[in-house]
């Protein structure tokens, strides 16, 4: 297991749990986590470890649901947004390779579910 993955998932059930506690619920149903395509963040390692995660906490048995998030970058000499695999892709309009990233490395907690 992904020391990096390991601290995420940690990370997550801690805010899961603390925002159904403060809801004044008993249990996690469900956590939404968004996750950019740059974020550095391997699924499989993610789930397993969110897996090892929730035992004994009110997230025990709540799905996980990881929405990943494509990269779309912005050129920085036309303007131009466009969906780019890698963040240097070059614009497709004036094949500049200055481009600023506007989505793809985002990690976070969209939603939790709790009852």
């Amino acid at each position: 297991m992904s020391m990096h993955e390991l601290s995420l998932a940690q990370s997550v059930v801690e805010i899961a749990v603390a925002e159904a506690t403060k809801a004044g619920c008993s249990r996690v149903t469900s956590i939404t986590i968004e996750a950019g395509v740059w974020s550095g963040v391997v699924r499989e390692a993610l789930e397993f470890a969110m897996t090892a995660t929730v035992k004994d906490t009110m997230a025990e048995g709540a799905e996980l649901i990881i929405i990943e998030v494509p990269g779309r970058v912005k050129c920085n000499a036309c303007h131009t947004e466009f969906a780019a695999e890698e963040y240097y892709n070059a614009c497709p309009k004036c094949n500049s390779t200055a481009v600023s990233v506007i989505s793809g490395r985002e990690l976070q907690v969209k939603s939790v579910t709790a009852e």
